[in-house]
């Protein structure tokens, strides 16, 4: 199946020439309540914002070059998909979704607002628009945006003035660009983030036995020593030290029940110089001293005197 893009970019939010001249209306919003649903490929003249509020569903969306992507979304998940994009919607058989949807268009400024005007004051929402995608795949965690919608979805609806309500309601849709940009950053940033934890796990599942120092590891990504603990403390949960140690015991233990390797070698093996400190450290881990842990594994004491061999990597 071969789907055209439309050529018309006036609508769009991205790689739009006359974005600075261009503010949002509201065009349509409702909200899917399904439990088999599969729709066609279809495209809209406004750019559409689906938000998952429960459940899970799939969304293909098709770029300008024809290629597809499909992403499945949880409950906090949303898409924004820009005027003229192929996409598609789907909900398992066995399942169920629902989804708040809006569709805002990009049409000529007439009155006070202006994108041009938010642009002079957010270098993020410049940064956004500089992207130049078709789609843009993004989570909500602290419900911002959640909030936003259904905000923007009462005052279009609301029993206010018309001038109250149209006020509110620009003040709303800026807030909705301006959140855009922000949850797109925070992705990014966030996948650049796990690529350094993921360097960190490398680095230190392949030089355990050494001296490491986390401003090596800092310096090695070129990222300060603060932000790396900070990071890798917040993706993993726990500090790059307690890593290293488990890493270190784990090899250690597997040394013990399989090599006949005195413990202070084992301890070398390792990257800790002091038969005390691994023992220590070993038992906190295991709950038990290196030499019962090899007893209850199935060695005895007679191998302590065994010579020395370099099992790192076994």
């Amino acid at each position: 199946m071969v789907i055209k893009m439309k050529k018309d970019r006036s609508f769009c939010l991205w790689n739009n020439d006359s974005i600075e001249t261009r503010w949002l209306r509201l065009k349509r919003y409702y909200s899917l309540n399904v439990t088999i649903y599969e729709m066609a490929p279809h495209a809209h003249n406004e750019m559409e914002i689906m938000y998952v509020t429960y459940g899970e569903c799939e969304i293909t969306c098709i770029d300008r070059e024809g290629n597809f992507r499909t992403q499945k979304l949880k409950k906090e998940d949303y898409v924004i998909i820009d005027a003229g994009v192929f996409h598609t919607l789907s909900v398992r058989r066995d399942g169920f979704c629902r989804i708040l949807n809006m569709e805002i268009l990009l049409e000529q400024a007439a009155g006070d607002f202006k994108i041009g005007d938010l642009l002079q004051r957010s270098g993020g929402l410049k940064a956004f628009l500089n992207k130049g995608e078709d789609y843009s795949f993004l989570s909500d965690k602290n419900n911002e945006m959640l909030f936003l919608i259904e905000y923007i979805q009462h005052y279009n609806s609301s029993k206010l003035n018309k001038a109250e309500s149209s006020l509110a309601l620009n003040y709303y849709l800026a807030q909705f660009v301006l959140i855009l940009a922000r949850h797109s950053d925070a992705k990014e940033k966030g996948s650049k983030g796990n690529r350094y934890v993921k360097k960190v796990k490398e680095f230190l599942e392949q030089n355990y036995d050494s001296d490491i120092r986390i401003s090596m590891i800092a310096e090695k990504l070129n990222v300060s020593e603060a932000y790396l603990q900070r990071l890798y403390k917040q993706t993993e949960g726990e500090s790059i030290i307690r890593t290293l140690q488990r890493i270190r015991m784990e090899k250690a233990s597997v040394l013990l029940t399989n090599s006949k390797l005195p413990v202070i070698d084992i301890a070398v093996s390792v990257g800790i110089n002091s038969r005390q400190h691994f023992s220590y450290v070993f038992t906190k881990e295991f709950g038990c001293s290196p030499k019962d842990y090899r007893k209850m594994k199935g060695y005895s004491e007679m191998y302590e005197g065994f010579g020395k061999f370099n099992f790192k990597g076994h």
